[in-house]
């Protein structure tokens, strides 16, 4: 599958590559906690799952179950997808508020599916869904960690199952900071002592781990992480796909950043609140209108359905090469599968605008276009000023 994926022959070889060093490394032993470091684009979500198959193959009787854990519900339900279209739809089990059961017989009403569980009142898996008692579980990370952390009976179900698996934390350096302590605490006694593996996925790496021992450092000691790629920092260099260009000086306007989106045919601009979103949007239907260009809005205050649909919406754009100007908020950022020749993002930490360019040129074919007409091969994508409310 990692093969069909679009992409330039550089991409194609580097995803390959990432394989190879997950197939390797589930082989040769070593944990239980791995990081999985690849640049956006590497092909990680199916990679990681790789690492997991071959891990459990080859420990047979060791491992039961898959759990791969999402931050996000607009990356978990792409790459639930991904895995429902590889191993069917009654190996997966989604679990998350998220979820959705179509009414039957109508496809266009929805049930929430992910809230309490009386929400699967009536659905044929309600069953696993209480005790996560299914080969393949994709959650979020609040469900995860608050099974783990809870006192309440109808999570409680769910632990006993939770031993003895292959964990994949996609995005892991998302986690909140403040609850490291207690996160890295539980990831460490699931590994040690409930037969636990786990894999950190990310392209924005965190520092896990202490460089020095002693104080009131409570990371993990330098060493307990395993790299399963064999070199990061060389693949980091043949994916770099993105220039970043930096506008900070002075702080700019909606309508400057509105005048910015409609000089490029295909553009994403990801802003750090939903009321920043939607006063960008605003301003930039007000320019389209004239153009006969209608921009499109992500946020989450949209309901997961129409989310999915947006999405699904703008790939389709973006594929068939029509005008297509996207205002997000960070949702988009991290895992979200789409590929603008440019974007542009509001001053934020560098991890996030790091994830935001994962958005630019993602599969790597306008590098090689300019390559091969002799420019620099890259993209741009911006950091803009404080915008005013």
């Amino acid at each position: 599958m990692l093969a069909n994926r679009p992409g330039s022959e550089k991409v194609k070889l580097a995803r390959a590559a990432v394989l190879r060093d997950c197939l390797a490394a589930a082989e040769n032993g070593g944990g239980p906690i791995f990081s999985l470091s690849v640049p956006t684009g590497g092909g990680k979500t199916l990679a990681a799952m790789a690492f997991a198959l071959k891990r459990a193959m080859m420990n047979p009787g060791q491992f039961r179950r898959i759990i791969v854990v999402i931050p996000y519900l607009a990356i978990i339900e792409q790459n639930a997808q991904i895995y429902k279209d590889l191993f069917g739809e009654d190996v997966v089990l989604e679990h998350h508020s998220g979820t959705l059961w179509v009414k039957p017989g109508d496809r266009s009403h929805f049930v929430p599916g992910g809230g309490g569980e009386e929400s699967y009142e009536g659905s044929r898996r309600l069953e696993e869904t209480q005790n996560w008692d299914s080969p393949l579980i994709v959650t979020t990370s609040v469900r995860f960690f608050e099974s783990l952390f809870s006192n309440h009976p109808s999570d409680l179900r769910r632990i006993h199952n939770i031993a003895r698996s292959i964990v994949i934390l996609d995005e892991v350096q998302v986690l909140p900071r403040r609850l490291l302590a207690p996160l890295q605490e539980m990831i460490r006694e699931l590994g040690e002592n409930w037969g636990c593996a786990f894999v950190l996925s990310t392209a924005t790496k965190p520092g896990l781990e202490r460089r020095t021992s002693g104080g009131r450092d409570s990371r993990w000691a330098t060493g307990t992480v395993e790299e399963i790629i064999q070199t990061p920092e060389a693949l980091y260099r043949e994916l770099k796909r993105v220039g970043i260009e930096w506008r900070i000086e002075e702080p700019v306007g909606w309508d400057e950043v509105a005048e910015w989106m409609m000089a490029h045919k295909q553009c994403l601009t990801v802003v750090n609140t939903r009321g920043h979103a939607s006063v960008l949007y605003d301003e930039l239907a007000g320019m389209a209108e004239g153009a006969g260009v209608a921009p499109i809005h992500l946020s989450t205050r949209m309901c997961a359905a129409h989310r999915l649909e947006i999405i699904a919406a703008i790939r389709g754009k973006l594929r068939r090469g029509e005008p297509c100007h996207v205002v997000s908020t960070q949702l988009i950022e991290a895992g979200v599968d789409l590929d603008f020749p440019v974007a542009f993002r509001a001053l934020a930490p560098l991890d996030s605008i790091v994830q935001a360019a994962g958005r630019a040129d993602r599969e790597g074919l306008l590098t090689v276009m300019d390559a091969l007409w002799g420019g620099v091969a890259s993209v741009r994508n911006f950091g803009l000023g404080a915008v005013g409310s």
